[in-house]
C-alpha cells in the first residue's frame, strides 16, 4: 500500500522536458532562499532581525521533492519519464529519462553508475576517469594458475591490475586462469579488461558490494596480486576480507577496466 501511495506520487511529478525539470529544480530549491532575502529586508528596514512569523510560515509550507534512498528508488517499478526525486544516498536530486535514472550534472560520474562496459567503483581526481568492474562474473570456479616459479606480479597498488596480468598470461599458456579469462575478455565494445590488483579488489567490494551494486556473490574473488610463490591475494565479498590462497583454488573471478 505504501509502495502505491509513493509511485502515484512521483508519477505526479513527471515532467515533459529536463528543461522543465531545471525549472522546477530552480523553483524549489531557489524560492526558500528568495523568501528568506525579503524577510531580512522587511527586519532590516523595520530595525529588527531575524524572519517574521510569516516568513517562517512561508518556508515550511514550500513543498520538497520525495527522498528515497538507491534502493527505495529501484523498488518503483514503473517510472515515469520525466520522474524526479531526491537521492538520500548521493544527497542530489535524480530524474528518469525513460532508461535509467540520471543526475541533472551530466558530467559528473558516480559510484554504482553503468559507464564504460560495466559499473564504476573508482574515480580519480579529475572526475573524468576511472575504474569499472564486468557486471557479472567471468567465472565461479577458476584457479588463479600454478607456476614453476613466481611471475613477479606482486604489486598490489591501485593502477597496477593491467600489470600484474600481462605477466601472469605472459607466463601462461593455460586458458581457464583467472587472469587469462580477463585478458581475453570482449564485452560490451570493450576488450582491454584485466584481473584487479588486491587494492583495486578491495576498493571494488568497499564502493559497491554494501550498497547492492555489482551483482557480486557472497564468496571469494580472484585479484592478480601474487604474494610468494603458489600464493596469492583473494577478497571475500560476504567478509569483506581480503587473504593469502594457495593458486590452485578455484573461486569468483571479475574483471576490469579503466575509463
Amino acid at each position: 500500500m505504501k509502495q502505491s501511495v509513493i509511485v502515484k506520487f512521483l508519477k505526479t511529478f513527471s515532467l515533459s522536458s529536463v528543461f522543465s525539470l531545471n525549472l522546477v529544480l530552480l523553483v524549489l530549491l531557489g524560492l526558500p532562499s528568495l523568501v528568506m532575502a525579503q524577510g531580512n529586508n522587511a527586519a532590516n528596514s523595520s530595525g529588527k532581525s531575524g524572519l517574521s512569523s510569516a516568513t517562517v510560515t512561508s518556508i515550511e509550507n514550500i513543498p520538497s521533492l520525495l527522498k528515497l534512498s538507491v534502493k527505495q528508488r529501484d523498488l518503483i517499478a514503473s517510472p515515469t519519464e520525466g520522474m524526479v526525486i531526491y537521492n538520500t544516498d548521493d544527497k542530489r536530486p535524480q530524474y528518469y529519462n525513460g532508461t535509467s535514472w540520471k543526475f541533472f550534472d551530466l558530467s559528473h560520474h558516480y559510484m554504482g553508475e553503468e559507464y564504460a562496459g560495466g559499473i564504476i567503483f573508482f574515480i580519480d581526481a579529475s572526475g573524468e576517469h576511472g575504474l569499472v568492474v564486468a557486471p557479472f562474473d567471468q567465472q565461479t570456479s577458476a584457479p588463479w594458475g600454478f607456476f614453476e616459479k613466481p611471475v613477479g606480479a606482486n604489486s598490489n597498488a591501485m593502477g597496477d591490475g593491467p600489470i600484474n596480468t600481462t605477466k601472469i598470461v605472459k607466463a601462461s599458456q593455460s586458458r581457464d586462469i583467472a587472469a587469462r579469462l580477463c585478458s581475453d575478455l570482449a564485452l560490451n565494445g570493450f576488450s582491454d579488461w584485466f584481473l584487479p590488483s588486491r587494492d583495486e579488489l578491495e576498493l571494488a567490494y568497499k564502493n559497491l558490494k554494501p550498497k547492492g551494486f555489482g551483482n557480486f556473490a557472497n564468496e571469494e574473488y580472484w585479484s592478480s596480486s601474487e604474494t610468494d610463490f603458489n600464493n596469492a591475494w583473494l577478497m571475500h565479498f560476504g567478509f569483506g576480507m581480503a587473504t593469502e590462497s594457495n593458486v590452485n583454488s578455484t573461486v569468483h573471478v571479475r574483471a576490469v577496466r579503466q575509463f
